[in-house]
């Protein structure tokens, strides 16, 4: 299954290469493939990283010889400055070791040129840009829970966070450690049930949880 690119704008597109027919050769297979983008071209990995680090387009077709900057050195420097462009690299060479190697490195595919199809290079191209699009979003759910968890314990009152598949404390505040005499290390992964502390919550918490009912706030007196 290829995954459906769904833009509100056309993607952006950047071939890195030091070779113009090679670079006419790749936007010619894209134009028949039958997907659109806003193509941009540059003859060099440094010109790859001023257009990745001014403007990063969502993905690059990547030769690891280019000039200068060659492609691992790219990846290397991409990767330590967190770029988050899909890269796809597109060599000559068919080795299975360097192609492992270049993955390592960060790169999202690997393509030989001379197995190239107008299709393979559609999936390679929306199979990248979908996985870069799911780990941004994965990366932003993180930093929402951080901040989640970071209010939770900057809180006054009392508060936790119950994993529901299997009743475990996932997040206990500092209030809730002072008021009640534990440290917060001796509460978390701890099944709710098996700890006095919810004695008096037990039977409302595993109601909730029998009915799979949805429960922002579940409040009770120890």
């Amino acid at each position: 299954v290829i995954p459906h690119m769904a833009h509100t704008e056309m993607p952006t597109l950047l071939i890195a290469n030091s070779d113009a027919d090679e670079r006419a050769y790749y936007k010619r297979l894209i134009k028949e493939s039958g997907d659109v983008f806003n193509v941009t071209e540059v003859d060099s990995g440094r010109g790859a990283l001023e257009i990745s680090e001014s403007d990063p387009p969502e993905c690059i077709l990547l030769d690891l010889e280019t000039p200068g900057v060659s492609g691992f050195d790219f990846l290397e420097r991409r990767r330590s400055k967190n770029q988050r462009s899909a890269v796809v690299v597109v060599t000559h060479v068919d080795d299975s070791l360097l192609s492992v190697e270049t993955l390592k490195q960060g790169a999202d595919d690997w393509q030989v040129r001379d197995r190239l199809t107008p299709d393979s290079l559609r999936r390679a191209i929306r199979r990248s840009i979908h996985t870069r699009s799911l780990e941004k979003q994965l990366q932003t759910q993180r930093e929402r829970l951080q901040l989640f968890f970071r209010l939770v314990d900057q809180s006054s009152d009392a508060l936790l966070v119950v994993d529901t598949d299997d009743n475990c404390l996932i997040e206990v505040n500092n209030a809730t450690a002072t008021q009640f005499g534990y440290r917060q290390g001796e509460l978390l992964g701890t099944d709710y049930r098996e700890h006095p502390l919810f004695e008096g919550a037990r039977e409302g918490l595993d109601s909730l949880i029998a009915e799979d009912a949805s429960v922002d706030q579940v409040r009770f007196e120890c």
